[in-house]
């Protein structure tokens, strides 16, 4: 059962390393788009109006980027079967429930019910949280009963 449990957390690794690879990416463009942005505006001399969206977002797309990191290098532990796959899978989930404790709260604070909608908690990002949660029970009890090592 063991053995079973350790090749598919590591087909499950392989998934997390592209997921990884591609919030990085993503996070790499969307600081590529900012800093445009902000060239922009020096050059038009529009001021603050018009990038104020994309300085709001900034701290959340850094979170995200680190998520990314924590997420690709959790793949490539539980790939490796590696005794670091059951730190970091817990990283992952605090990460995640401080996201999605994080989001709740603006949601709850925004003014608008459009607002309200747009921080809500997506459902892709609770399905995420509860896999991090599984992925994590199982990297936990396979590196406590010596699988993992």
């Amino acid at each position: 059962m063991e053995t079973l449990l350790v090749w598919t957390l590591r087909a499950m690794g392989l998934l997390w390393i592209g997921g990884g690879a591609y919030l990085l990416h993503q996070t790499w463009r969307l600081h590529q788009i900012a800093r445009m942005a902000d060239e922009l505006d020096a050059l038009t001399g529009e001021g603050e109006a018009a990038t104020e969206d994309i300085d709001e977002d900034r701290p959340r797309n850094l979170w995200i980027g680190f998520g990314g990191a924590l997420i690709f290098l959790t793949g490539c532990a539980l790939t490796a079967a590696s005794w670091l796959a059951a730190p970091l899978a817990f990283l992952v989930c605090v990460h995640q429930t401080l996201y999605v404790w994080r989001q709740m709260r603006r949601s709850r604070r925004a003014e608008t019910g459009e607002a309200a909608a747009q921080e809500a908690v997506a459902a892709a990002t609770r399905n995420a949280t509860l896999l991090a949660f599984l992925v994590a029970a199982l990297t936990i009890y396979l590196a406590a009963s010596g699988a993992y090592g």
